[in-house]
């Protein structure tokens, strides 16, 4: 893994993993995390747009400690939102059955290179640029500037244009799914239509949804994690809208 103590840029977002606050950096608003969700982040942000496994991010994210995979979705469900209360809504996003990715646009990945770049570029650089002879700097060619700032700025349109057309094909899904972000799996179970995580259901959490009389109803299965890995059971009815049946649920007490 990088560095964890050094703070890592996402475009307009950085964070920091030793204060463990995540920064909007055009108007410095930010939102506090734990230790194990702002490793989330930096080791997502080691390759974006690659997905990286479950197994991964709970071995290197929860270092020396025993955690389930209930600890790992609440924790990416934390980490969203957060994004969405700085204004991002798609940043993390789920590929199924690998894992997870922080998704930047083209404009994103250029401001990460220019970053990455510029740190690298903090170290002395092994050959004096003055003239041996005159004492003076040598001057850099104005054309090569004037190139250099064409070339960027035509890549930045560009990506924009990519950029915008993705986001208006995807903003309706986005408003319907901002509540729902981390239930990316769908499944049926006695003509019942499930939206889940994609671990298997404990049989308590199958049987309140089949005992629901109508077929087409609409569920929202979620681990609520802990001792018990408890579910909460929420019914999407088109007219009475969210239902919260978790109290169908024989989850038993295993809390003492």
């Amino acid at each position: 893994m990088r560095d964890m103590t050094t703070p890592v840029l996402l475009g307009d977002f950085k964070i920091d993993p030793v204060t463990q606050v995540l920064i909007r950096t055009t108007d410095n608003q930010s939102v506090k995390l734990s230790r194990s969700e702002s490793l989330i982040i930096c080791m997502l942000a080691k390759q974006p747009n690659v997905a990286v496994s479950r197994d991964a991010l709970l071995e290197d994210c929860w270092t020396g400690k025993v955690v389930t995979n209930s600890s790992l979705t609440v924790a990416i469900k934390h980490i969203r939102s957060a994004f969405s209360e700085l204004g991002a809504d798609d940043v993390i996003v789920t590929e199924p059955k690998k894992g997870y990715l922080i998704r930047l646009s083209s404009v994103e990945e250029l401001k990460l290179e220019e970053n990455n770049k510029s740190n690298a570029s903090e170290k002395p650089p092994a050959n004096d640029p003055t003239d041996s002879h005159t004492g003076h700097a040598t001057p850099v060619s104005p054309s090569k500037t004037i190139i250099t700032k064409a070339a960027v700025l035509s890549h930045l349109t560009q990506a924009s244009k990519r950029y915008l057309v993705t986001a208006l094909t995807f903003t309706l899904t986005i408003i319907t799914l901002s509540q729902m972000a981390l239930f990316v799996e769908s499944t049926q179970i006695d003509h019942h239509r499930v939206l889940y995580d994609g671990q298997v259901m404990p049989p308590a959490v199958i049987d309140a949804i089949k005992a629901t009389p109508d077929p087409k109803s609409k569920f929202i299965a979620y681990p609520l994690g802990g001792i018990c890995d408890d579910y909460q059971l929420i019914v999407i009815d088109n007219k009475a809208g969210f239902i919260d049946i978790t109290s169908q649920i024989e989850q038993g007490n295993c809390r003492g």
